[in-house]
């Protein structure tokens, strides 16, 4: 049941199909009539008159949807379910136009050209019916979802067969109780010439008693469609209940901030639809204020940059038992497979006197101990003692004196040399 409002009446906002529901057979779900009306009211939508197919006709819906907004139109059906033969011979006006059949068969009987084939095929072989369309008619309208736009496959096939698309902005049910299916659709029309590109258009929005599901009546007076696709034409006006002991120009306040409100959420809404269509069609959009966004640039030689240098693995640790060479492993307590079964105190034992450096963690064999450093003699002592007296007093000599010096020194040594500076010194 519809979740009531908090005045107790019951909400007409559609509740949208869980994605686990089961399917109808053969995508058996009629096309609700105002979908056929919002499209069919679009003044400039040139759609020639002539011989029209419904090649997915299921009940009719379309077709009496269509004559009841266009007369004249001589009209032929494919169904391929057997049980709505009647139904589409009424809708049709004759039993001889009515095939029996799939419309994706090699039927040759049944393949004639028509002006228009118009028609909301089983999404999931949309784009079979759309090649198949392309061949037997001069203009083919689908009702699709926008993800019709998506995947590599179909955006080539949209590069070589570009469409104008007609976005509805109501969520379209296609089942009773009005629910929905989390989808977006639009009517996709391929027109006959060759074509560079397409159009993107949002069509006027629907009251939600005009989307009940089988509402044929002949639809109200449309509202004329907005030349600028970032407007999307309001609905009817809702001014809702005057409050009571208020007022009149609060109330004037209120109502011109709900519409207002109301117009920046569907702009933006609008907005978007119309920038992600546009960009998969390659239409370019009209230059707004403000800085325009980054544009692809033209291919720069790439720079060179300093790699820095990799970080160095950390060594193996090996296991602390002396003379185990295996790899220790954190699934064992950091020892080897092995030895994962020696005591944990052991373990220790041989962890701490590794890191001690008393066991060597290859072989097991102590460490060499350094070399140790000779004591300083007395007699080492006093010789270097003398030789920095010695240099000492060169320094403070200069010219013949620290030549006297220098021939003394090597004539009768150090000693003597050192005497003799220190007498020069004194004189």
């Amino acid at each position: 049941m519809p979740k009531p409002n908090a005045d107790g009446s019951e909400s007409s906002k559609p509740k949208a199909v869980k994605k686990t529901s089961k399917r109808a057979d053969y995508d058996d779900y009629p096309t609700p009539s105002w979908c056929v009306h919002r499209l069919l009211e679009v003044d400039d939508l040139d759609l020639p008159g002539g011989r029209w197919l419904e090649p997915a006709g299921g009940k009719g819906r379309i077709i009496r949807s269509v004559n009841s907004m266009r007369k004249g139109i001589k009209w032929d059906a494919v169904e391929i379910q057997g049980k709505y033969r009647q139904r589409l011979a009424k809708a049709v006006g004759s039993q001889k136009r009515v095939v029996i059949d799939d419309f994706l068969s090699e039927s040759a009987s049944r393949k004639k050209h028509y002006n228009v084939i118009f028609t909301n095929p089983p999404f999931s072989l949309a784009m079979k019916f759309v090649e198949e369309g392309l061949k037997n008619a001069d203009c083919v309208v689908m009702l699709l979802r926008l993800a019709f736009l998506e995947t590599e496959d179909r955006a080539n096939f949209h590069y070589g067969h570009p469409s104008d698309v007609y976005v509805l902005p109501n969520r379209v049910s296609f089942v009773n109780a009005g629910k929905t299916d989390y989808s977006a659709y639009a009517w996709f029309i391929w027109r006959p010439g060759k074509r560079t590109h397409g159009t993107v258009r949002v069509l006027r929005q629907t009251s939600s008693d005009d989307r009940k599901i089988g509402f044929t009546a002949t639809p109200t007076k449309p509202e004329p469609l907005s030349d600028d696709l970032n407007t999307i034409a309001p609905e009817a006006e809702h001014p809702g209940e005057q409050m009571s002991n208020t007022d009149p120009n609060i109330t004037a306040q209120i109502e011109t901030f709900t519409q207002q409100l109301v117009a920046t959420v569907e702009a933006a809404v609008a907005q978007r639809i119309q920038a992600a269509l546009a960009g998969a069609f390659g239409v370019p959009q009209k230059r707004g204020p403000g800085r325009p966004p980054k544009q692809a640039v033209a291919h720069v030689a790439p720079v060179a940059v300093k790699r820095t240098a990799e970080r160095k693995k950390p060594p193996r640790q090996l296991c602390p038992v002396p003379g185990c060479k295996n790899v220790a492993a954190p699934i064992f307590g950091m020892v080897c497979k092995d030895h994962k079964n020696v005591a944990k105190s052991k373990i220790k034992k041989y962890r701490d006197a590794r890191r001690e450096g008393k066991v060597t963690q290859a072989t097991g064999a102590k460490p060499a101990t350094a070399k140790k450093v000779k004591k300083v003699t007395p007699k080492v002592k006093r010789a270097r003692k003398l030789q920095g007296q010695y240099l000492g007093a060169l320094k403070s000599l200069t010219g013949a004196d620290r030549a006297k010096v220098k021939q003394t020194a090597a004539e009768k040594g150090v000693a003597e040399a050192v005497k003799l500076a220190l007498g020069m010194k004194k004189a």
